[in-house]
């Protein structure tokens, strides 16, 4: 992939994964609440990154680049694994 193609997937992954906390009833961090701690966040189901994709800070976004990097690497797995499957 090239480094454009990371960058958008990247955004897309966080957008995704953005849905999947609000689904599981997670909110964003509200303005002021950014002095909690973390354990009072968890049991709040609050998370600060919960937020606009271009409002994350670099080091977060990392984590969505090397999910988007590794795709390609999780999906020769599973068709490997896919294929062990139906060969049986």
């Amino acid at each position: 992939m090239t480094e454009e193609e990371v960058a958008q997937l990247s955004e897309v992954e966080h957008n995704r994964w953005n849905t999947e906390q609000l689904i599981a009833n997670f909110r964003p961090m509200r303005q002021g609440e950014e002095r909690r701690k973390v354990s009072e966040m968890k049991k709040d189901r609050v998370h600060p990154d919960l937020k606009d994709f271009s409002k994350l800070k670099e080091e977060t976004k990392k984590y969505d680049r090397a999910i988007v990097r590794a795709m390609p690497y999780l999906y020769e797995r599973w068709k490997h694994a896919n294929q062990d499957v139906k060969d049986k």
